[in-house]
């Protein structure tokens, strides 16, 4: 029970709570949307010193980009992405109480679309000559100066976990073992769904990350 209560104390299930994921107290008083949410938080620690992930981050850069752009970010999403890959089937994001999408998690996608994008990545942007995400963007991931090293030798940039392996891998690492694991050095895009009992991606690490080195190792020869 004590658990309990510091997992709805959090500000993952505050934050929940004003998007509309998880059912409000009858007295409750707080947020009522995302956007109100993010107003409240606050900023934590210094830039490019230390590492912390929240998915909140996402939201608001999602945010960001409909100030910028003029649209939401399921549009972005249809007409940046899912219309020029082609895409075999409808992508779906959840959307908070006042219908704004969100980014930072939701998305469904089926495993093949999911691949899709991997290999846009993996094709540094490029889809049958037309150049979806800038060049440089992608090579950024690879050749910019990664001076924080996590957990298993991996870094972060720009929303993606890069592994520093021998293939050059990068991904893509979502709740309970979901993932898209690029590896350029071996012509390699694996798309995973996955239901793990348990949401941090280090829990199924000790499986996930050998075999797919394994079998990038495998593939190029």
């Amino acid at each position: 029970m004590g658990c309990r209560r510091r997992i709805r104390s959090s500000d993952a299930w505050a934050y929940r709570i004003a998007s509309g994921r998880r059912p409000r107290p009858f007295d409750y008083k707080g947020p009522r949307t995302a956007y109100d949410y993010l107003q409240t938080v606050g900023k934590q620690g210094k830039h490019g010193v230390e590492f912390a992930y929240k998915s909140i981050n996402t939201d608001v850069m999602a945010w960001v980009m409909a100030r910028v752009t003029g649209h939401s970010f399921a549009r972005l999403l249809q007409e940046r992405l899912w219309a020029p890959l082609g895409c075999e089937e409808d992508g779906y994001v959840i959307v908070d109480p006042t219908g704004t999408p969100l980014a930072g998690g939701g998305l469904s996608a089926t495993l093949r679309d999911l691949a899709r994008f991997g290999e846009l990545i993996r094709r540094q942007g490029d889809w049958n000559g037309k150049q979806l995400i800038p060049a440089f963007a992608v090579d950024d991931l690879y050749n910019c100066d990664h001076p924080a090293k996590l957990s298993g030798g991996y870094t972060y940039r720009s929303m993606w976990w890069i592994t520093h392996n021998e293939l050059g891998a990068i991904e893509a690492r979502g709740l309970y073992g979901q993932r898209i694991h690029i590896a350029p050095k071996a012509d390699m895009v694996v798309a995973r769904f996955a239901s793990h009992p348990l949401a941090p991606a280090r829990y199924n690490d000790v499986l996930s990350v050998p075999q797919m080195l394994a079998l990038g190792q495998m593939l190029r020869g």
